[in-house]
């Protein structure tokens, strides 16, 4: 009865060790699919950001005129 109870007792604990190893690799693949989608909307903003100062800066110039 006591070898039964260890040997269900050792099984549970791999059980358990699976399904946490499961839950940190689903979770850790969802932090790298939001980390890709982050920088995807930052590099968005800083390019849109970019070209309005780009704009603003050359608004009103002429080819011959040189950016102050």
């Amino acid at each position: 009865m006591a070898r039964l109870l260890r040997e269900v007792l050792r099984d549970h604990k791999a059980q358990s060790f699976l399904e946490y190893s499961i839950l940190i690799a689903v979770v850790a693949a969802a932090f790298v699919a939001m980390a890709m989608y982050v920088r995807q909307a930052v590099q968005g903003k800083i390019y849109r950001l970019e070209d309005s100062v780009t704009a603003k800066s050359n608004k009103g110039s002429t080819p011959w005129s040189v950016p102050v």
